[in-house]
């Protein structure tokens, strides 16, 4: 199987009823990718493109937040989606070498503090498992192609199927010497602007009009076409 950049992550969870929880923080980067993080099938809070930006060569960032809502009893499922991110700049600007080298790397760290005092903390190691996502390529800045076909229905849910999930392995190399707080707010989705107009070039490919005010955004569209069709 050929690795992309772009995995999914996850590990199952068993908390049991003998003890409220009190409080569960899941704190993560994407380490030197942007992520996004579910539970039980779940996304929340809403963060786009963490961790920010730095120098890798000097520190990277992790977030912190409260994941308490996403829980249950028994079984859960934790999960992470990876991307390129500001870290991978291997295409665009006219092919200048703004990339740190491949990232594939991941740390998270989830902590469980019970009424009565006791603490779980379970962090990223081989008893995670991976598998490639569906989205083939990504850039900051020129967005993403994504293979629908490679879809994996249920992957942060749990119990759903684990075959051809790989065990997540060490990482040697590539890892910034100092891990820092993220000291910036996450972007958030602040508003759904919706499209007045469809314009369509020479290729038949449509698109809305992009305002200057938009500095950062998606086009979600849904559309169906024929197999192996662009």
């Amino acid at each position: 199987m050929k690795v992309t950049d772009h995995l999914f992550y996850r590990l199952g969870l068993l908390l049991t009823g003998l003890y409220t929880p009190l409080l569960v923080s899941a704190g993560t980067s994407g380490y030197l990718e942007v992520y996004e993080i579910r539970c039980n099938n779940r996304i929340d809070p809403e963060r786009y493109l963490d961790p920010a930006q730095t120098n890798y060569e000097h520190d990277a960032f992790y977030s912190a937040f409260d994941i308490t809502h996403l829980l249950r009893e028994g079984e859960n499922c934790l999960g992470v989606m990876t991307g390129n991110g500001w870290f991978a700049q291997n295409t665009g600007w006219h092919g200048a070498p703004f990339s740190y080298g491949v990232p594939m790397l991941l740390r998270l760290q989830l902590v469980v503090d019970y009424s009565d005092g006791i603490r779980i903390v379970s962090g990223s190691d081989e008893s995670w498992t991976w598998q490639n996502g569906p989205v083939v390529k990504s850039n900051i800045y020129l967005g993403e192609c994504y293979d629908a076909r490679k879809e994996v229905a249920g992957w942060s849910e749990p119990g759903s199927p684990c075959s051809g999930w790989k065990a997540a392995v060490e990482a040697k190399h590539g890892i910034p010497p100092l891990l820092r707080p993220q000291p910036i707010k996450p972007i958030r989705k602040k508003q759904v602007l919706k499209a007045r107009k469809m314009w369509q070039n020479a290729k038949g490919t449509g698109f809305p009009p992009i305002s200057w005010r938009l500095t950062s955004g998606w086009f979600p569209r849904a559309m169906s076409r024929p197999l192996q069709q662009r």
